[in-house]
């Protein structure tokens, strides 16, 4: 019941109840590396308006697969700034980690949400790359290699794509992920300027994109990275 007159200030007095956990936002996300002395720095910032009672970093190693907790330290109490350090893995060693937290009323939370599955990871090992692909050329790639793709519209394929928005969100991208001059990639459907954006998206079934073979035989623990 709030009465709002013409030409004159209307003061509103009311409280907002505390939900929610803290907010953990900025996690250091560790790529793959070689090192194996470590430690190797986590950081983040956690603040919540009912205050922070507990914050932790808990991580997994597949050398002793137990999972570890660690309070974080406080690196700048304003900010709400964070560290954790886990320490140095052997040589062929994946971590996995999450940070969870509780404030001052008892309500957790956890980055990234939903931890401990999903987790944050990386590899301690010696790298080798045993094949790279920019996309610009479709060698090796091949459309429907197994004759079973019923879509009638939008298949798979290569060149420039022409990017497209709906309702102000972006459908495809205008652009690859390989730096200039770079511009092909594998993409579903091409769009033409004008079109409606759903001109040329996948409809009516499946549209399949198979990789070349890379034999990786010689190698142990192998991963995958692409952009989509």
């Amino acid at each position: 019941g709030v009465t709002i007159d013409e030409d004159q200030i209307t003061t509103v007095e009311f409280s907002l109840e505390d939900i929610g956990g803290p907010d953990i936002v900025a996690v250091t996300q560790l790529d793959d590396t070689e090192d194996t002395a470590g430690p190797y720095i986590v950081e983040a910032t956690i603040t919540d308006h009912s205050g922070v009672d507990e914050q932790v970093l808990v991580y997994t190693s597949s050398a002793t697969g137990l999972p570890v907790s660690e309070p974080l330290s406080v690196v700048d109490a304003e900010t709400g700034l964070v560290r954790g350090l886990i320490p140095g893995q052997p040589n062929g060693t994946r971590v996995q980690y999450w940070i969870t937290a509780r404030d001052d009323l008892g309500h957790e939370s956890a980055a990234p949400a939903g931890a401990p599955w999903p987790t944050y990871s990386f590899m301690v090992a010696q790298v080798t790359v045993i094949a790279e692909d920019d996309g610009e050329s479709p060698t090796g790639w091949t459309v429907n290699l197994q004759g079973n793709d019923n879509a009638t519209g939008g298949a798979w394929e290569h060149g420039d794509p022409i990017g497209s928005e709906y309702n102000g969100q972006q459908v495809q991208t205008e652009n690859d992920h390989t730096p200039v001059p770079g511009v092909n990639c594998w993409f579903t459907g091409q769009h033409q300027e004008g079109q409606s954006a759903g001109y040329n998206d996948v409809d009516g079934g499946m549209t399949t994109l198979t990789s070349p073979i890379y034999d990786v035989g010689d190698h142990g623990t192998v991963e995958v990275n692409f952009w989509r």
